[in-house]
């Protein structure tokens, strides 16, 4: 902490200067001042935390020293140090605001202890005031929550609103809301709090709000005129940001509301486009009005996707795997009628397709084996991309493959397998035979030697049996149904699917639903 003496005695200032080592003790002595007017001046330019000053000077007193430092920086601490042993000097030190008073007889230990003193009450008002403003932070932030996530806010939440957020109180403007995330380019996910701020504090250097931070974003309530110059000027302080910090910003952006009192109504919209980020790219401004319109997409992959998924899954080669990962979602990413819930549901459908595959090779083989969790968890999303997540899931189904077959794949196994991923097709037994490298009428032989069934009814067994799972868990329409399974007239699959289950498969999809 800085110190400044202040005597218009050379011999005093001297003394007090050298007598005692204020290094020693934390303090960093400034030029001391024969004046309290070259005092004022010294204060003004260095704001010196102390000031160990004279009572008795030509010209101003150490008094009129004290109730203008005091006037100027009220958390200085004044000490005097007089050659007067009067109690009514002493009374109009406490009244000017002097922390102690001292006579000149004093030991330099008296001293230096008056003076480690008043460095004590300076960081105790210090810490104080941090401790008030971090309340006065939390409970500003408080009322901005409760804010935003009430429908109806009462009057005492409005009022303390509009008296502690005087920038809100909006006359002609609109408010917004707008939930801010800032990523370095290469990341998909990551909160860091040091950096989000940063990005904050070089845009309020740009564009005026208020702030508070929600889910690893930042919520900012903009004040806007409703104009595309205005619109135009908030886009560009972002791209601007974007540049200044070398990184990427996804701005969602709510309705413009006329009253604070309808903000709730502008942050429901910024969530619901936040939830657009990996969608959109990870970056730009976006606003309600930009998706509001979108249906959604399908919630089911295709055959084609699921039987080129199956063979990647087979073949072991990783990167053809990602590839294919990229592709896919990349496809569906540019969908212009996809929504987060939509795309989700996809993403879910895809891995149970992956998952089923794994179930029914475990089944072909025959064996007892753990297949890999395949349910997706919500915080997946929350820390990788969706490409990343579905690789990953992936790859421990390819590797449990790889396990499984290394080695002890027989004919018939194989053959089951291969069915099963190709049962869109009109399959011979001589095509499969040809596919596992064997003679057609021994792989007949074989094949009902080890199944218990000939290969046709086999074929039919496992059609129905997936056109059950289908029915089962999707919507798709009942000539579909028939085609995914390898029937193209409707009227032989629906006899087929009657002498298996006893019932039409628009019964049977009735009362899987009720069971549901």
């Amino acid at each position: 902490m800085k110190v400044l003496i202040v005597d218009d005695e050379v011999i005093i200032r001297n003394g007090l200067s050298t007598v005692i080592n204020w290094e020693e003790h934390g303090f960093s002595l400034l030029e001391p001042a024969e004046s309290a007017e070259d005092a004022l001046e010294i204060v003004k330019i260095n704001q010196p935390h102390i000031v160990l000053t004279d009572i008795q000077m030509s010209g101003k007193s150490g008094l009129d020293l004290a109730r203008e430092v005091k006037q100027m920086f009220s958390e200085t601490e004044v000490i005097i140090l007089s050659g007067y042993d009067d109690f009514v000097y002493a009374q109009k030190a406490i009244r000017e605001g002097v922390g102690e008073y001292l006579l000149k007889t004093s030991r330099p230990q008296e001293i230096i202890n008056a003076v480690i003193s008043a460095k004590e009450r300076i960081i105790k008002k210090q810490k104080e005031v941090e401790e008030n403003q971090i309340q006065k932070k939390a409970f500003r932030n408080k009322l901005l929550e409760k804010l935003l996530f009430e429908e109806e806010p009462d009057t005492k939440l409005l009022a303390d609103v509009k008296k502690f957020y005087l920038n809100l109180n909006n006359g002609e403007n609109t408010l917004q809301v707008a939930i801010v995330f800032a990523s370095k380019s290469n990341e998909y996910s990551s909160f860091n709090r040091f950096f989000q701020h940063a990005v904050m504090n070089t845009l309020s250097e740009i564009l005026s709000f208020e702030s508070l931070e929600w889910n690893g974003a930042l919520v900012l309530i903009l004040q806007n005129r409703p104009s595309q110059e205005e619109l135009h000027k908030v886009k560009e302080a972002f791209a601007r940001t974007e540049r200044l910090m070398n990184c990427h910003i996804f701005t969602a952006a709510g309705s413009n509301v006329e009253d604070i009192k309808d903000l709730h109504k502008s942050f429901e919209k910024a969530k619901h486009v936040f939830g657009y980020r990996w969608l959109l790219g990870n970056r730009g401004y976006v606003s309600y009005d930009n998706i509001k319109d979108r249906k959604g997409i399908r919630k089911v992959c295709s055959s084609k996707e699921e039987s080129e998924m199956a063979g990647l899954l087979k073949s072991g080669n990783t990167d053809e795997l990602k590839q294919w990962v990229k592709n896919l979602l990349e496809q569906i990413r540019l969908d212009p009628d996809v929504t987060p819930d939509s795309f989700n549901v996809f993403l879910q459908s895809v891995l149970i397709s992956g998952y089923r595959w794994i179930e029914r090779v475990v089944s072909a083989i025959g064996i007892s084996t753990p297949i890999p969790d395949w349910k997706m968890k919500d915080e997946d999303l929350l820390t990788s991309s969706p490409e990343d997540i579905l690789f990953q899931y992936f790859d421990r189904i390819m590797d449990k493959y790889r396990q499984m077959t290394e080695g002890k794949v027989h004919y018939v196994q194989e053959a089951t397998i291969f069915i099963q991923d190709n049962l869109n097709k009109n399959l011979s037994l001589i095509e499969v035979a040809s596919h596992v490298h064997i003679n057609p009428n021994y792989f007949s032989e074989l094949f009902k030697r080890e199944t218990g069934m000939g290969y046709i009814e086999f074929v039919k067994t496992v059609r129905i049996e997936k056109a059950m799972a289908i029915l089962r868990e999707t919507p798709v329409k009942i000539s579909e149904v028939a085609k995914q399974v390898g029937y193209e007239d409707i009227k032989y699959f629906t006899k087929l699917f009657r002498l298996h289950t006893g019932m039409t498969p628009t019964d049977f999809r009735k009362k899987a639903e009720k069971v549901g």
